[in-house]
């Protein structure tokens, strides 16, 4: 028994579509049902081929198959009664305040920012990690250069205790550090020496 080919254009005859010599469907006045233009386009991809019928084809089949996609169900959490919402939230907070680093590290980079004007500007930063037996202290700073001065950043982690910011910076690159300035409230917001952190 022979096997039956089916050709793309046999299934468009069967769909309804005009026969011509060769099995390809035909359509009045053009050699294809797609515009010139998109031709083009689909043959950039390398899906026109020289035989209209297919490119009708696989066409049809995408588009089918595009349509059958599953949507994606939106996960809600479960709501919580107001009790059990506080209880979660004291326990996460004390989870977070509980971690501290175990050992000390010190990490250096160069910080690259993108002014507002346009260019850039980008300075030599450490940062390190000192860790004792009652509380941490990290330590930002940038590397002081000709063009950039000296910024220290130290914020002390005490267990139990709120944390400590201390701020000390030079007025330009040729002079000193100031005496560190202790930051509270939203003079914790300050941006680290012309950055956004």
């Amino acid at each position: 028994m022979k096997p039956v080919t089916r050709t793309p254009g046999r299934w468009l005859a069967r769909a309804g579509f005009p026969r011509a010599s060769g099995g390809v469907p035909r359509f009045k006045g053009s050699r294809s049902p797609l515009s010139p233009r998109f031709r083009a386009v689909l043959s950039t991809f390398g899906l026109v081929s020289h035989q209209p019928g297919l490119t009708l084809a696989l066409l049809l089949l995408g588009a089918a198959l595009a349509g059958g996609q599953p949507k994606a169900e939106l996960y809600h959490p479960p709501a919580l009664s107001p009790e059990e919402a506080a209880k979660q939230g004291q326990a996460l907070v004390a989870n977070l305040l509980a971690q501290r680093p175990q050992e000390g590290l010190t990490n250096s980079g160069l910080l690259k920012l993108r002014l507002p004007e346009g260019g850039q500007r980008e300075f030599r930063v450490r940062f390190t990690v000192q860790v004792t037996a009652t509380n941490w202290l990290n330590t930002y700073e940038t590397v002081p250069s000709a063009s950039v001065p000296a910024v220290e950043l130290r914020i002390l982690h005490t267990e139990g205790r709120p944390n400590e910011y201390q701020l000390s910076q030079a007025a330009s690159p040729s002079l000193s550090n100031s005496p560190p300035e202790v930051l509270t409230g939203n003079q914790t917001m300050r941006p680290f020496a012309g950055s956004d952190f």
